[in-house]
């Protein structure tokens, strides 16, 4: 999703985007300048290749000679007032953070085959014209082409050899905020790869009654957003009460649902036609902060909290369903490990009772995260 594009340029200062772009072309795939950097990341030695990293980023600074000075650069800069002088300051600061992402993503396990071929990156804009929406999605009711990833890592002779990235800034960040028809499509194709994991052992029958099961609950919440369109502010707050009530419910009788709509608000892979394609976003890059480095992770891995209805902003538009990003904890393979046993103990308890527990155990993973 392209919010942080959009938010720069309003403020007229460098994109983010353009930062990890630039950085990612001067160091992985420029012939001459990269090659030290890709030598030591070949070889593992990862902090060596972010030192050097470093110090080409502060030489390019004060060289007006070298190609990472601000006065080479040309894109990301202001849509309407194009690049000012004043935006020096932040298109240093854009470096100085993108040094970060771009490392990560790098020495990603995904993008090994990237490094090795030395595939170029660009940034994917608000709509990409190779996007293709699938069947799947567009009979669930989605119309949108958005893309899921913000930056793309590509092959030149090869579309398919791709790698969509999905770029966040920890705190308030979004995966999705979804309008009643992309609100149908996600749920539909999240109720479909829940009922293969979950319940796969069941008979076929038994697998489409759950997935109807799902839809169906999702609906009554999409039509209850749909309406806001025309309704009072009144009217509207109680229907986005009664629409968040439909969705704990569902969630509570289904904890691992969460897990699912996560996922396809993530990747795309099934919102776009098939995995890596056009639009879609392999892997996750999360911004350093003032508590922790640039991380990178498969879209597989990411969380979300449970999704919550929210009125619409602005006159004639319908209400929305918000799936907020979750920064992963430092060790996500024992979250996964240990989450067959979280689903028993949730599943003992009564339908009206897990979604509160399942409420109680996320706010409680994300102030650990956060200590």
């Amino acid at each position: 999703m392209t919010t942080f594009q959009k938010f720069y340029f309003m403020c007229e200062k460098y994109s983010e985007e353009h930062a990890h772009r630039k950085l990612w072309n001067h160091f992985i795939t420029h012939s001459k300048y990269g090659k030290e950097v890709r030598d030591y990341i070949k070889n593992g030695e990862y902090d060596k290749a972010k030192e050097v990293m470093g110090r080409e980023v502060e030489k390019a600074k004060n060289d007006e000679k070298h190609p990472l000075h601000f006065s080479k650069a040309k894109r990301g800069f202001s849509a309407t007032k194009g690049k000012q002088e004043s935006d020096i300051d932040s298109y240093n600061k854009e470096l100085d953070d993108a040094l970060h992402g771009v490392h990560a993503l790098a020495t990603h396990k995904k993008m090994k085959g990237a490094v090795e071929k030395q595939h170029p990156s660009r940034v994917t804009g608000g709509s990409d014209p190779n996007a293709k929406l699938s069947k799947r999605w567009k009979s669930g009711g989605g119309t949108n082409k958005t893309p899921k990833g913000d930056l793309e890592v590509y092959n030149p002779k090869n579309s398919k050899e791709r790698r969509g990235v999905s770029m966040k800034k920890g705190g308030g960040a979004q995966l999705a905020s979804a309008e009643p028809g992309e609100m149908g499509a996600t749920y539909k194709a999240a109720a479909k790869s829940y009922s293969q994991r979950f319940h796969g052992h069941k008979p076929k029958e038994e697998r489409k009654k759950i997935q109807s099961d799902i839809e169906k609950k999702a609906g009554v919440a999409s039509r209850m957003l749909a309406r806001m369109k025309t309704g009072s502010p009144e009217g509207n707050e109680l229907r986005k009460r009664a629409a968040q009530r439909t969705i704990d419910r569902l969630h509570g009788e289904h904890p691992q649902l969460t897990r699912h709509v996560s996922q396809v608000s993530t990747s795309g892979d099934t919102k776009f036609r098939g995995k890596n394609a056009p639009g879609t976003a392999g892997v996750v890059l999360t911004g350093r902060t003032n508590k922790s480095d640039a991380t990178v992770k498969s879209s597989e891995q990411q969380r979300s909290e449970m999704p919550r209805t929210a009125k619409p902003k602005g006159s004639n538009r319908p209400g929305n369903l918000k799936v907020d990003y979750r920064p992963s904890s430092q060790n996500p393979t024992s979250t996964q490990s240990g989450y067959s046993s979280f689903s028993k103990r949730i599943n003992s308890l009564l339908p009206q009772h897990r979604a509160q527990a399942i409420r109680n155990a996320q706010s409680a993973s994300l102030r650990q995260q956060q200590m």
